[in-house]
């Protein structure tokens, strides 16, 4: 969310978004234009992939939809020609001459890498460890983990996670590898801790939000930014209230 309205100050990004928008609202609208596409990408061999919409608040539907676009693009603008030219739409002319232009096409690229680079991170179990060394490890940059090392030690690491592992969550297995693998898998564990903060949604980001309103009232408008997220901190992390020691505290208050 935070990424998104900071691209709201650079108009490329607003003009392809809305753009990108219109596409899928052009489609989605009408079954006959969907059977279209689908007749184009038979004629041009093309993949048959169906397009998806954006969603402000899952920002890796973004990585969706760019990448949804991307492999249809040649067929989504034979269409747009097509409806152009024979029934003089001059919705589908607009569209055409958009998604067509460099700067589209260039950031539609960019996104997609960008957004796949994050986004790869969901499915690390189905990958090898050189796909997703190549993303978060590109040449030219300070690796983050010794690559060779990495790969020597990624198909023992597969084997416990689908032996023993295969049913917990991310954030579990990452504290299962730093607790009793790190010995045995040092760069695994490393580039498992760098893999988890990165963020999979809005969801934290909008429940910090929630939990902030609740505690900035009118009243207390001039509450201490550092006060603010210590009392931030216990709401989303600290023990529910009932085991919460009173004595203790007022105690050492």
């Amino acid at each position: 969310m935070v990424v998104d309205k900071a691209a709201a100050a650079i108009p490329s990004l607003q003009r392809y978004q809305r753009t990108v928008g219109s596409i899928y609202g052009y489609f989605s609208n009408s079954s006959s234009l969907q059977a279209g596409l689908k007749e184009m990408h038979v004629i041009l061999d093309t993949d048959d992939v169906k397009l998806k919409s954006i969603h402000a608040v899952r920002w890796l539907s973004f990585g969706e939809a760019h990448v949804a676009l991307h492999r249809t693009m040649h067929a989504v603008a034979e269409v747009f020609k097509q409806d152009a030219e024979l029934m003089h739409d001059t919705m589908a002319e607009t569209l055409a001459k958009a998604m067509l232009t460099y700067e589209f096409i260039g950031i539609n690229s960019l996104l997609c890498d960008i957004l796949g680079t994050i986004a790869i991170t969901l499915n690390m179990r189905d990958l090898d460890a050189m796909s997703i060394l190549d993303h978060l490890c590109p040449a030219g940059w300070e690796p983050i983990v010794d690559t060779d090392t990495c790969s020597t030690e990624w198909p023992p690491f597969k084997e416990q996670v689908h032996a023993n592992y295969s049913k917990y969550s991310f954030q579990e297995l990452v504290k299962i590898t730093a607790t009793q693998h790190a010995g045995f898998l040092p760069e695994t564990t490393m580039l498992l801790a760098a893999i988890s903060v990165i963020p999979m949604s809005t969801v934290p980001c909008e429940c910090g939000f929630s939990v902030q309103n609740r505690i900035k009232t009118k009243g207390r408008a001039r509450i201490k930014a550092e006060n603010r997220d210590v009392l931030m901190r216990i709401c989303i992390e600290g023990p529910p209230i009932e085991q919460f020691d009173f004595y203790r505290a007022l105690e050492k208050f």
